[in-house]
């Protein structure tokens, strides 16, 4: 019975830290985002570009 309750508790853990770990990858990949959008306002391309 201990033994499965450490278990548990060590899985609960490991978890809660691939959880903070899949947040983490989440605001730098919100980050790269709004830095390539920001860039592609900045520098907007030209109208024919569209057709390429």
């Amino acid at each position: 019975m201990h033994n499965t309750l450490d278990q548990t508790q060590k899985m609960l853990d490991q978890s809660q830290q691939l959880q903070l770990i899949a947040e983490k990858k989440v605001e730098e990949l919100k980050k790269i985002s709004d830095r390539l959008a920001k860039k592609d306002k900045d520098h907007p391309k030209p109208w024919w570009s569209k057709f390429f």
